[in-house]
């Protein structure tokens, strides 16, 4: 367990005590009768099935050709689940039966026995003269067993058994049951039976529903762009944070590989809606904004995800939904439901980067580089600095060499066992792990007929890259839901969380990369070396001084001589209370108080290299006593900070329909407030860990060694910040269905915040969107077998976007005290605009749902036009101001897309194959921008108007001088030296198109044969750019280290004629050119960025029930999942994904996992 669970705040572990012992009290009221309120007037049956769902907790399922969840009832009443299942269903030629909590549907027809028409169910469960099991060998109860042209008939028990006694030889057994198909047998003198039947569970449907957060409604009523990830689909994936599962879901959602540490900075939802202010979606959970850090929520607590894409579906959250609506639906309890508990455990290993992938030069090269220079006096200046500047080991060699310290013969031979040396070998093997995650989640829920519950406690622990580093995560989540009468609802929840990252390692691994690649980190034993850092090895080999500290920097120690330590707890209490005022108005307050509070705390010891420098810079003497200035002991880092927030909402919801015409409403108002501040101490020297105390530096100047600088040691104030974020709104929708065919809708939003000033308020600018939807297919003029379900859907509307970061107020910096006047002083770093507004999202949606006979191919496809207007940006202004720019609303940006979604069942029999393939293609551009773009400095991501934002310029290729290796330039149709490049202007450049991709989608492939699963999932990202890397040019100084540069040097151009070979210009140590400069921002190095990848595998087993019986399981399932399978083709020689940082591709992972329930 986490040695860190005892800082769990006590009230905490009470709170979460006492609630789980009240959920107690659920398993007296498990079911002896189901009993069901159905309100319903002129509904579609489908609606009353939700209701049913939604109060028993079970799933209705049912097929199209067997029964048309679009004709409407009318029933209001309070009974048991049977009787009113047979009120809906009377005279409709159907019949149901319960089976594992889902009530299945199916149509009757007449089977023609020796002239008498009898009933039976055409999707049988059977188990005959003997037993009757299913394809995984569970016995079948309840099966009907008869004999045909006979009246005599039976029922399997509760082992799937059956007996006949004294029938006919010659007789034939009709077997059946619900959700299995009927089967014959003729008995041919057997008299003991195992019979199997056949599901028939491909005609089912469920109904699909969607949530915007503050209703949930059937997806066949909506008018706006929703998507909806169920449960089953969510869980495909296998990772720790719940952002990560939707990848390759969702058209028009695209998950960058960047590696920010909050995931909602990587989501982009059809495309980008500002320039400047916040680019995150906005993230809802359970219908409160989620302000807390989305890594903190347990993916094993997550019912579903709705994606908002267009204004009708996102306009409900209006200034804060400019980019998108990302609305997580957490789990909760089943009405009259036993307990339930559920485990789910996996471990995922993931690989090594494999360092090698990195195109660098050899050892062997950098080292005959170092030897040509060394000839050239390259380093001589270096060398006999009394600065000591640290120098590669292979140069002091051949110093000592020169000086005659050793003879040619050793440092030959010294040098060549650095030349067949890798340092990224020691890095791999005494820097770095193999990467292995651990997640557990035990969930338990159930309720009775007026109470829900659900708790759930998760444990995560991930073993970094880094050696000596873990991070840990500690959930635990309870929900309960009480009806105490019928109009009554009340609810509470707690969420509570923990996570912890240790990190003992104080080495920047990647910065060893930069260092010469062929320095040891250890010797033949394995004991730990020194390598050159800051100073020469020469010098700290041999310094002596009064109180001196050994001075060598050794990665190996290094690695376990830190101690950094970063906590973050969250806490999430939600409430809730709704009232039925009359039939179809309801009365809703819900409330939520949110607190994240941080600890961050990093050492560095007194053996770790960075003290130990700082304190032998300016460590002195008086006589043989030495005198420190910085304490001895360790240096102490620490800064806290918390986050709190409240929402409180109070709404009126309607839904209730009148004859052919159905009204759904809401109206209410919300208020929030967010409230963060942070705290930093400043270093704290001297500390002592055994004691927990410090000890106090010496104010002053000192002279450092051994450069002979002045270092001040001086006073430093704690730094302390806060800001307050307030928001009040209005809001109101309302949708009218008349017939199940035309739907109407409407929405509107006020928002008000603290950001701005009085005059942006008064105007109360209204977000609001409209749509309307038309169910063609539900037309009697509509004819079109082959597509029994056409829906035309059309919307518009605006929603908007903030930056907290702004203000329309004078924003000033303030300052302790000004060096000249002893005073505290403060200066204006922005100027007012009691202008600025909000951003405005402008959004145009059409789209067509579609589904074919039997649901062989089914879909949807979206087109939409985004336009941010008002948006927040630089604009120029009148330099005798004193401000050469301000902030203001002067820019606008455009998206145009499609989104489309098929699924196509190929095969739906005992082996099934469904096929899933989303599409996306999107164009960007900025369509107002009040800053001129620079003429220099133009390459990537500059802001022009009529260009994508992430937009990449290059300059025209025109190879390179025969004469000198310099690069060329075509300005025009002159060609042009790299000392000219500087005379370029922006319309001389090539545009080479975008970095992110236009189209980008994936293919899923879902196989399953009886109890065995295999997914497939492949992606493309298709029609952008990257610039591939290249050599700089540049090898560093002879103190500063850039030995670690890319394989192209080899290719350098070095004598007329190369030029005819190679595009790599030549190497100098010095330039009087822009050579290198121009070489890497040409369109030579321009590639497609074109790939289609296997990106992801997943294999699962369902163990037989009757396997499991006796150890009183109801479920266990192994799974298998791959990640980052590996690339199928991409348009490129190189690879897009190792072209930034340091090259190295993503890593595949592998994952083991088990679910088991009970």
């Amino acid at each position: 367990m986490i040695k860190y669970y005892n800082l769990v705040r006590p009230w905490s572990r009470w709170l979460f005590l006492m609630m789980f012992l009240f959920s107690l009290q659920s398993k007296a009221l498990t079911q002896d009768s189901i009993q069901v309120s159905i309100n319903a007037v002129n509904k579609p049956i489908e609606v009353v099935f939700k209701q049913i769902e939604n109060q028993t907790g079970y799933t209705v399922f049912y097929g199209r050709p067997t029964l048309n969840g679009d004709e409407l009832v009318t029933l209001q009443t309070r009974a048991s689940l049977s009787s009113v299942m047979n009120t809906i269903l009377k005279g409709r030629n159907v019949s149901w039966a319960l089976k594992d909590r889902t009530i299945i549907i199916t149509k009757r027809v007449v089977v023609a026995e020796t002239g008498n028409n009898t009933v039976v169910d055409t999707i049988p469960n059977v188990n005959i003269s003997g037993s009757i099991v299913d394809k995984s060998g569970i016995p079948i109860v309840g099966a009907t067993v008869s004999l045909k042209g006979q009246t005599m008939g039976q029922a399997t028990d509760n082992l799937g058994q059956f007996r006949f006694i004294n029938i006919p030889s010659s007789a034939t057994l009709i077997v059946s049951s619900v959700g299995y198909k009927m089967k014959q047998v003729r008995l041919g003198g057997e008299t003991a039976f195992r019979i199997t039947l056949d599901s028939a569970i491909t005609e089912i449907q469920k109904v699909e529903v969607v949530s915007n957060g503050y209703q949930v409604m059937s997806k066949e009523r909506v008018t706006g762009s929703f998507v909806n990830i169920d449960n089953e689909l969510f869980n495909r994936r296998v990772g720790a944070t719940v952002l990560d599962r939707i990848a390759d879901l969702v058209p028009g959602l695209i998950i960058a590989n960047g590696g920010n540490s909050n995931p909602l900075d990587d989501i982009k939802i059809r495309g980008t809606s500002t320039i400047s202010a916040s680019k995150r979606p906005l993230l809802v959970v359970d219908n409160f904004i989620f302000d807390g850090d989305p890594n903190s929520l347990n993916p094993n607590d997550v019912e579903s995800i709705t994606v908002l894409r267009d204004a009708a579906a996102a306009s409900i959250w209006g200034v804060r939904a400019g980019n998108g609506v990302i609305v997580i639906s957490m789990k909760k309890g089943k009405l009259n439901s036993r307990p339930v508990v559920s485990f789910n455990s996996n471990i995922t290993i993931t690989e090594r980067p494999n360092l090698f992938d990195i195109p660098v030069v050899s050892s062997a090269h950098v080292i005959a580089l170092e030897k040509k220079r060394f000839q050239a006096g390259f380093y001589d200046q270096a060398l006999a600095a009394n600065t000591f500047p640290a120098l590669s080991q292979v140069v002091e060699i051949l110093s000592k060499r020169r000086a005659g310290t050793i003879s040619s013969a050793e440092a030959d031979a010294m040098i060549e066992s650095y030349a067949n040396h890798d340092i990224r070998n020691d890095i791999n093997r005494y820097l770095l792990q193999t990467p292995v995650s651990q997640q557990h989640a035990l969930n338990i829920s159930g309720g009775g007929e007026s109470y829900q519950y659900y708790g759930s406690i998760g444990y995560d622990r991930n073993r970094p890259l880094d050696i000596n580093s873990t991070n840990e995560r500690l959930t635990m989540r309870f929900n309960n839901i009480w009806r105490p009468s019928r109009n009554l609802q009340i609810r509470a929840e707690i969420n509570w969380g923990q996570s912890n990252v240790e990190r003992k390692n104080s080495v920047e691994n990647y910065q060893l990369l930069l260092t010469a690649p062929y320095h040891r980190l250890s010797d033949e034993q394995g004991n730990a070396l020194a390598i050159p850092k800051k100073y020469r090895l020469p010098y700290v080999d041999t310094v002596k001084f009064p109180g001196q500290l050994d001075w060598h920097y050794k990665p190996i120690e290094e690695a376990s001589n830190g101690n950094y330590n970063f906590r973050n707890y969250n806490t999430r209490i939600n409430s809730g209370l709704s009232y039925t005022l009359i039939p179809g108005l309801k009365a809703e307050i819900n409330y939520q108080w949110q607190k994240n509070y941080y600890d961050e705390k990093r050492i560095y010891s007194i053996t770790t290299f960075y003290t130990r420098d700082l304190i032998n810079r300016v460590v002195t003497s008086a006589g043989s006593q030495p005198n420190y200035p910085y304490p001895l002991g360790g240096v102490y880092g620490r800064s806290n900070g918390d986050q709190k927030s409240w929402n409180v909402r109070g709404l009126l919801n309607f839904d209730r329909g009148f004859g052919i015409h159905n009204i759904s409403a809401i109206v209410g108002l919300e208020a929030s407030e967010l409230v963060t501040e942070a705290w930093t101490m400043p270093a704290q020297y001297g500390y002592n860990p055994e004691t927990n105390t410090f000890g106090v530096p010496k104010f002053g100047n000192w002279i450092t060694r051994p450069n002979q600088t002045t270092e001040a040691i001086s006073y430093s104030a704690a730094n302390l910040r806060g800001t307050i974020n307030r928001f009040g709104s209005c809001f109101g929708n309302i949708a009218y269905d008349f017939d199940g065919r035309y739907l109407i809708y409407g929405s509107g939003k006020i928002d008000q915040s603290n950001f701005f000033g009085v005059k942006a308020n008064d105007r109360k600018v209204p977000l609001w969107s409209a749509g309307v939807a038309w169910k063609i297919s539900q037309e009697s003029f509509y004819n079109l077998d082959f597509l029994p379900s056409l829906k035309f859907k059309a919307t518009f509307g605006y929603n908007g976007n903030v930056n907290a970061g702004i203000s329309p107020l004078a924003t000033a910096n303030y300052f302790s005290l000004s060096s000249a006047l002893q005073v505290p002083y403060a200066s204006i770093s922005t100027p007012p605009n009691p202008q600025l507004r909000w951003e405005r999202v402008k959004n145009v949606n059409f789209g067509m749902d579609f589904e074919s006979k039997q649901q062989r191919l089914s879909g949807s496809i979206e087109f939409y036009h985004k336009q941010g207007i008002d948006l927040i940006s630089r604009i120029d202004a009148d330099p005798t101001s004193g401000f050469t720019s301000y902030t203001g609303n002067k820019s606008s940006l455009q998206t145009r897309g499609i989104d489309l979604s098929l699924t196509s069942r190929n095969i739906s029999r005992e082996f099934k194959w469904y096929t899933t393939l989303i599409l996306s293609y999107q164009r960007e551009k900025v369509t107002a921008y009040s800053v001129k773009p620079p003429d220099q400095g133009l390459v990537i991501g500059s802001v022009i108007v009529g260009k994508p934002l992430n937009n990449i310029y290059s300059y025209k290729w025109a190879g390179l001088n025969p004469q000198n290796g310099d690069s060329r330039f075509y300005l025009n149709k002159d060609i042009m030296s790299s000392i000219d490049m500087y005379k370029v202007k922006q319309a001389d450049l090539v545009y080479g198109g975008q970095l992110n991709p236009p189209i980008f989608g994936a293919a899923r492939n879902d196989f399953s044969y009886r109890s065995l699963n295999v997914s497939v999932n492949i992606t493309y990202q298709l029609g952008h750019h990257f610039r591939r890397k290249s050599f700089s040019g540049y090898f560093g100084t002879a103190t500063d280290y850039a030995s670690w540069q890319h394989k192209d040097y080899l290719d350098a151009w070095k004598v007329p004629g190369d030029e005819m070979v190679t595009n790599v210009p030549g190497f100098l140590d010095t330039y009087s050119d822009n050579r290198y400069a121009l070489y890497n921002s040409s369109d030579i190095l321009l590639e497609k960025g074109d790939v289609v990848r296997l990106q992801d595998i997943k294999i699962s087993y369902e163990i037989g029930k009757s396997a499991i019986r006796k150890l009183f399981l109801s479920n266990v399932s192994f799974y298998l999942y791959m990640n980052n399978v590996g690339i199928l083709w991409k348009a490129s020689v190189f690879n897009p994904d190792t072209e930034g940082g340091l090259n190295i591709s993503r890593p595949k992972s592998l994952a083991f996992g088990v679910n088991i329930g009970f």
